[in-house]
């Protein structure tokens, strides 16, 4: 393999496809002619032009390069304050509902999550994160300035995080990013939140945003 990645060919086995070949033609142009008449010329001179572009096709980097690599997903968030997250998926809207301040839900179909979830910095305090916790089924929820979860990888805001969940319907990852651009600072940050704590924050959150919704009559 050469430093562009690609596959050398076999130049062994293309020599010595040559050279058999060329012994054949060399056979049959002694048939032909004696060897008081015997052109001088190269054996391949007599190759039929078939097997002339076979060898060059062979000897051409080309034939044995590689496909290229297969491109991510990209999930990507913006939050714009307390109220407002967009979600894309691969350039498509992904509606997001927000149970309370700072928290959202959404679900993308066929995602599998590759970890229990990922963080980004706040932008306004390194003490707080934004929080992208994951589940099965592709459903996943943000909490926006909240604790550090520990065990949980970190990116800066604005950054990727990559290979954060898989899409099954091609078994490629997902890099996800956050974009924190309306953020407004808390004055006191919690403090002994667990991910544990988190998941039962974010549960209630959705719980009461259920009961909200009324009933019809």
């Amino acid at each position: 393999m050469d430093q562009s990645g690609r596959a050398e060919p076999n130049l062994n086995l293309i020599v010595n496809a040559m050279q058999s070949i060329a012994f054949t033609a060399a056979i049959e142009d002694k048939q032909r002619h004696p060897p008081h008449m015997k052109p001088k010329s190269s054996p391949l001179r007599w190759l039929p032009l078939p097997i002339l572009l076979v060898i060059g096709l062979l000897m051409s980097p080309s034939v044995f390069a590689q496909a290229p690599a297969p491109t991510p997903h990209e999930l990507v968030f913006t939050e714009n304050s307390s109220t407002s997250l967009s979600a894309t998926f691969d350039g498509t809207s992904v509606t997001t509902t927000n149970s309370g301040p700072n928290v959202w839900s959404l679900s993308v179909g066929g995602l599998t999550p590759d970890s229990p979830g990922v963080q980004w910095v706040e932008p306004e305090d390194a003490r707080l994160y934004n929080v992208l916790i994951l589940f099965a089924g592709g459903s996943m929820s943000v909490v926006s300035d909240f604790d550090f979860q520990s065990g949980l990888t970190i990116g800066g805001n604005g950054g990727t995080i990559n290979s954060v969940l898989i899409d099954n319907n091609d078994e490629q990852p997902v890099n996800v990013t956050f974009n924190d651009n309306g953020d407004t600072v808390r004055t006191v940050a919690d403090t002994g939140s667990s991910f544990g704590l988190l998941l039962f924050s974010v549960t209630a959150s959705l719980g009461v945003a259920r009961l909200r919704i009324p009933r019809p009559a």
